[in-house]
């Protein structure tokens, strides 16, 4: 009964390792990259394929200033709260414009 118990706890680690290992290689639906490959595009500005330390002090430094809405260098509750609740109405406006223009012929959608 024990080994029975170690070998499925072993079988479930390696599935489970080989599931999050397969996800991390997604790349997405069709052209798209995925959440993780657009993301390192977004900080990789010199498109070299690899990220400094440089770049990735740029791109949070930028993201902070996005968020210090009274630019005092910190961010209050409030400030965070106001930032994400930005990001999720334009994301809920996104939504909206792919859904009005999904099954819409090409020409009518770029109107």
């Amino acid at each position: 009964m024990n080994k029975f118990l170690l070998l499925t706890a072993v079988a479930g680690l390696v599935a489970g390792s080989a599931t999050m290992v397969l996800a991390n290689e997604h790349e997405g639906h069709g052209d798209k990259k995925g959440y993780h490959g657009k993301m390192f595009e977004k900080v990789d500005a010199d498109k070299d394929g690899a990220i400094s330390k440089a770049e990735s002090d740029a791109f949070h430094e930028k993201k902070f200033k996005e968020k210090d809405l009274n630019s005092d260098g910190k961010i209050t509750q409030d400030e965070a709260k106001a930032h994400h609740e930005k990001k999720r109405a334009e994301r809920q406006e996104r939504r909206e414009e792919r859904r009005e223009t999904k099954g819409k012929p090409a020409e009518k959608a770029a109107e």
